[in-house]
């Protein structure tokens, strides 16, 4: 793989606001894994589902795909 192209995207992704991976972008609005909310409490990860994101991030993939 090119250095300098992967070195490009990941200061794309720095400007894009993205915050770890994987990062969705949908007619505009940028998602972080969708599906889980992810916090770090106490020096540990907490992972939990993050059923409200998922279905916002649904609604606007669906609106996309239909608009097209």
């Amino acid at each position: 793989s090119d250095l300098g192209a992967v070195v490009a995207e990941w200061h794309e992704g720095q400007r894009r606001g993205v915050e770890g991976s994987p990062y969705f972008f949908v007619d505009g609005e940028g998602f972080f894994c969708p599906a889980l909310r992810i916090r770090h409490v106490d020096g540990r990860f907490v992972v939990t589902a993050d059923a409200p994101d998922r279905e916002r991030f649904l609604a606007a993939v669906l609106e996309l795909a239909s608009a097209s």
